[in-house]
């Protein structure tokens, strides 16, 4: 048999051509950073782990974990062991977790900043009090430029902690977000400082005022 037929038989990688720019990049990416790996100390993985680490080994930009039981210890996981290792994430969803106070601090301090391209950020009915929200505006927000879309309905916030969470938007606004849910900004302009004609707009209104006052 010629050199020819053998490799028309038995094909090289050279037959196929280069390998996609695209397939190189992402194994490079992938070998940049560590897998995602579930601490022994907090027991048994849980089932829902899985996604994360199918979200690692896929490149995915969507995480969607709604009503997995997280809790805080969950959260903690996600925040340190989870997110650094999905930093192409763009939608990140973790309603109805009972991640709490704790949680919340965690994905604050230690979570958001893993995953700076983030647009979309659900985490509604989590339990979340004035302190788990304090934590997300003043540690979190600004770890997450790009963030559009934040949804902390159905959470334990509270007066106190609404006026505090409109202050320090106040204080640095998001420079993308747009979508705003879990507090009605209308009703703490006094923190914020601004017009009291202002209580009948939305929270996109305010917030693009807000950036228009801040000059961001």
């Amino acid at each position: 048999m010629s050199a020819d037929s053998e490799r028309r038989r038995y094909p090289t990688t050279a037959n196929f051509g280069p390998i996609s720019s695209d397939l190189q990049t992402r194994k490079h990416t992938m070998s940049a950073r560590e897998p995602p790996n579930w601490p022994e100390e907090y027991g048994e993985e849980p089932r829902w782990w899985r996604r994360v680490r199918s979200a690692y080994e896929g490149n995915k930009t969507a995480l969607i974990l709604w009503d997995n039981s997280i809790g805080a210890e969950g959260a903690k996981a996600l925040a340190e062991r989870g997110l650094p290792s999905v930093p192409q994430l763009t939608e990140l969803y973790l309603g109805g977790n009972s991640v709490d106070d704790e949680g919340a601090k965690a994905l604050a301090e230690r979570g958001l900043p893993s995953v700076p391209q983030l647009t979309q950020l659900d985490l509604r009915s989590n339990s979340i009090g004035a302190e788990g929200a304090t934590a997300l505006a003043e540690r979190g927000l600004p770890s997450v430029p790009q963030l559009t879309l934040l949804n902390l309905g159905g959470n334990s916030i509270g007066d106190e902690g609404a006026k505090e969470f409109a202050r320090l938007l106040f204080e640095k606004p998001p420079p993308s977000l747009e979508a705003f849910g879990g507090i009605e900004l209308g009703d703490h302009l006094d923190a914020m400082r601004l017009p009291p004609e202002l209580p009948n707009k939305g929270n996109a209104d305010i917030l693009k005022y807000l950036r228009l006052v801040k000059k961001v």
